[in-house]
């Protein structure tokens, strides 16, 4: 399933992965993160590659300044370990 119209409940997915859509749906953050990392890896719903920045991206979105932040800071750390090499 792609794009974010499939917030609702999909008959596969995991009880888990049920409530995060529940909760994504009502403007948590953290479950669109986590949704996003799950279709990313596969775990617990389809791999979809573009699924899964679609949820990070909401995941890190103004309105949630604390995972700005987070993300923010995400990005600069993998900027370093990029520049030294991966290292």
């Amino acid at each position: 399933m792609s794009g974010l119209a499939g917030a609702q409940t999909v008959s596969t997915d995991t009880p888990a992965i049920a409530a995060g859509r529940v909760k994504a749906k009502a403007g948590d953050a953290n479950a669109h993160f986590d949704l996003g990392c799950a279709s990313d890896a596969g775990k617990g719903v389809p791999q979809d590659a573009v699924e899964s920045p679609k949820r990070r991206t909401l995941a890190a979105s103004p309105a949630s300044a604390e995972n700005q932040k987070e993300f923010a800071e995400a990005l600069e750390w993998l900027a370093a370990y990029e520049k030294c090499g991966g290292k």
